[in-house]
């Protein structure tokens, strides 16, 4: 389709041809569809319903856990949350793409993908990760749990991530990868 054309198009742009990468990365899982490029959408009834969505993929190293923050923050602007839902929302991204970065690569070379969907004033964030995956989810999201101790690692990221979150979910499969997935709906100030 063509939104995935253009998606080839922005890949040998930035990466050279199939046969000859220049960046190095291996993009050829992501699927992009029309759906990704959507900013406004219809409801039910035929009538005009926001629906905004936004699509990032960022290098796996800590001083894009800010980056990550920010991008969401500017996402959210448009649907005028609470400064506390703004927080809550941001401390939850952090936590997630922290997690995709200590314990998705563990120091190596990878990349983490931010999706946000905000439909009327329900948001959705998922971030993903491709690197080692999680063998015990339910162990995991105990608090206190941690798999890196000697980095002075909390274990609350999914405990911080339920609390400001309405809704977290988390898959993950050995070798492929970790994806976090979490709602929040937003408050309306009118």
């Amino acid at each position: 389709d063509w939104a995935q054309q253009k998606f080839e198009l922005f890949r040998r742009k930035r990466c050279g041809s199939e046969s000859e990468p220049t960046c190095g990365a291996d993009l050829s899982h992501l699927r992009i569809t029309a759906a990704d490029y959507r900013i406004a959408g219809r409801d039910e009834a035929g009538g005009v319903g926001m629906e905004n969505h936004m699509t990032v993929t960022f290098d796996a190293i800590s001083e894009n856990e800010a980056f990550a923050r920010m991008v969401v923050s500017a996402f959210l602007v448009g649907a005028n949350p609470m400064v506390s839902e703004l927080d809550d929302v941001k401390t939850a991204v952090s936590e997630a793409v922290t997690n995709a970065i200590i314990h998705g690569y563990e120091e190596k070379v990878g990349y983490v993908l931010m999706r946000c969907i905000l439909k009327e004033k329900q948001l959705t964030v998922c971030v993903q990760d491709f690197g080692h995956g999680i063998a015990d989810i339910a162990r995991a999201r105990e608090p206190f749990y941690t798999t890196k101790p000697e980095l002075e690692r909390s274990g609350m990221g999914f405990a911080f991530m339920e609390t400001f979150m309405d809704h977290v979910e988390v898959t993950s499969e050995i070798g492929v990868g970790t994806t976090v997935t979490m709602t929040k709906q937003l408050q309306d100030q009118t």
